[in-house]
This record gives C-alpha cells, sequence and structure tokens, in this order.
C-alpha cells in the first residue's frame, strides 16, 4: 500500500517538473524577475509568480 502510494507521488513529482522545465526554457527571454534572476518573456515569474521587468 505505501509504495503504491510513494510510486504515485514520485510520479507527480515528475510531471510537475517536466512542466516546470517546459515553462523556464524559453527563446525570446525579454524580462528578467528581479527576485530570483530567472530570464523569461512573461510577465509573471514561472519560479516565484513575482513581476517581471524588461531587461535593459
Amino acid at each position: 500500500m505505501a509504495s503504491k502510494r510513494r510510486e504515485e507521488d514520485s510520479r507527480r513529482l515528475l510531471e510537475s517538473e517536466k512542466a516546470m522545465s517546459n515553462i523556464v526554457q524559453d527563446d525570446r527571454t525579454d524580462r528578467v524577475c528581479p527576485r530570483c534572476a530567472v530570464a523569461t518573456s512573461l510577465k509573471k515569474c514561472p519560479k516565484c509568480g513575482g513581476e517581471t521587468v524588461p531587461m535593459e
């Protein structure tokens, strides 16, 4: 029973990590998050959810 739950949890964690890596990989990185220093093209940071600012 416990191993089945652990297997389910690890599968869910792996899926969420894949989703995050897809968000962070971006070819038009014209904005940056001042808190995490994550380069992105999104207006909100994919890591912390804060506002991003345009790069100079």
